[in-house]
């Protein structure tokens, strides 16, 4: 698709239920657009699949880019199933307006092969806005990737036990076949207790 400043905003406005408004904040300038959530501050801050991370502010009408990751993107379609891989999660640290930590889960290669892989970064609140620290990520977990689909993504901290939720696709493993792509699965992902996809994970925020 095309993005930019310069393509025609969707005038059709979405359907919302009595009491409820509309209004268009951003368009077309957020390339595949993955996850979107509220900072302790009240900024509105989204992922894009493509490595990015965006922060947009009510009180200016602002957007600006908090990062740009190196990782693991192919672009739609891509050769095979590799078509899904890339920045999907965000989330805020419990304490972040005192340590300014963020988790991510994003696609990677480790070790020449694909892989899976949620990590906590830094953001430095500078006097210019926000940026995402170089060199400040700490790796959580990484697992294996093997196909480019139903990668899963989404990051959620909970305050009861203070522990972060990982959902993590299936990998698009077929539950009716036991050889696909050329390699043996005895099992598919989510019934396979020994495997991490399929699953929601539960971990330990350091």
């Amino acid at each position: 698709g095309e993005f930019g400043p310069e393509v025609p905003l969707n005038t059709m406005p979405a359907r919302v239920i009595n009491g409820f408004g509309y209004e268009v904040l951003l368009q077309g300038v957020t390339p595949e657009p993955m996850d979107i959530r509220f900072s302790p501050d009240g900024r509105l801050w989204i992922t894009g699949r493509r490595g990015e991370v965006w922060q947009y502010s009510f009180e200016t009408k602002a957007l600006r880019q908090v990062a740009a990751l190196e990782l693991a993107w192919q672009s739609v379609p891509a050769e095979g199933t590799a078509s899904e891989r890339g920045l999907h999660g965000l989330e805020f640290d419990p304490d972040y307006s005192d340590n300014g930590y963020i988790y991510l889960f994003y696609s990677a290669v480790s070790h020449g092969l694909y892989s899976s892989r949620v990590s906590r970064f830094t953001i430095a609140r500078k006097h210019e806005g926000d940026a995402l620290l170089a060199g400040t990520e700490k790796i959580l977990i990484e697992f294996p990737s093997r196909l480019g689909m139903h990668q899963g993504g989404a990051l959620g901290y909970n305050p009861k036990d203070g522990k972060l939720y990982v959902s993590v696709g299936d990998n698009y493993v077929s539950a009716n076949r036991t050889k696909r792509f050329g390699y043996y699965v005895p099992k598919t992902p989510p019934m396979d207790l020994g495997s991490l996809r399929g699953k929601t994970l539960r971990l330990n925020l350091d």
